[in-house]
């Protein structure tokens, strides 16, 4: 028989030294392409060695493979799951997952941190942030958070905007207010500069955090 890898695999019969094997058409992968074409080598020339220092593979790799081909042919060589025949099994008692699959449901933005701290604090249950990320993907625990991410249009503050009818004439009519940030040798430190855009008022605050209500407060100042 002649074959060649990586073209349409239609195997009819092979020719074996004691016997003809017949052999469905079946659809191979090209690793699996890669065996068969160990196996036609090795009928061509009956040697086994030689067809082993060719392929450059070991000879009770062959031999396997050529075992399995002469018992079930062409689905010898199909690829077999590497998966084990005991498998560990999970040791979470089924009250903890239960209780994880409770509070997920109930707080769905909780991460698999957050509900192994409140498991290990609340109900004084010792399960790893792992242990409950399993329980999430294998009961397929994942919602909408309820929290808007940022960006997101019902998340948008509706600012009050300065009309342009409007005409500044006397001080406190406007005021504007920026903020910048301070470097003060390894500090966050953030000043909100109030100005009154007629009366020239500057009043600085200088905040640990940035924030509407911190500006708030250096209005609050520059009125008073």
């Amino acid at each position: 028989m002649k074959g060649r890898i990586g073209t349409s695999t239609r195997i009819r019969s092979v020719w074996s030294s004691s016997m003809r094997m017949r052999s469905p058409v079946v659809s191979l992968t090209k690793e699996e392409k890669r065996k068969l074409a160990w196996i036609d080598h090795y009928h061509k020339h009956k040697n086994a060695r030689k067809t082993c220092r060719y392929f450059g593979i070991h000879h009770k790799t062959f031999y396997r493979y050529l075992n399995r081909f002469n018992e079930k042919g062409l689905v010898g060589l199909k690829v077999r799951s590497k998966r084990p025949g005991n498998v560990r099994r999970p040791l979470t008692p089924l009250a903890h997952i239960d209780l994880i699959k409770k509070l997920r449901t109930e707080n769905p933005e909780y991460s698999k941190y957050k509900l192994a701290v409140i498991l290990s604090r609340d109900y004084d249950i010792a399960l790893s942030a792992s242990t409950v990320g399993r329980v999430i993907k294998k009961y397929h625990l994942f919602f909408a958070s309820p929290v808007k991410p940022k960006g997101h249009p019902d998340r948008v503050v509706r600012r009050r905007r300065k009309p342009k009818d409007f005409v500044v004439e006397k001080m406190l009519d406007l005021i504007e207010v920026d903020v910048k940030h301070l470097p003060m040798l390894g500090t966050k430190r953030y000043g909100f500069v109030a100005i009154d855009v007629v009366g020239k008022r500057v009043t600085v605050h200088v905040a640990s955090t940035i924030s509407s209500n911190q500006a708030a407060i250096a209005w609050r100042k520059t009125v008073s």
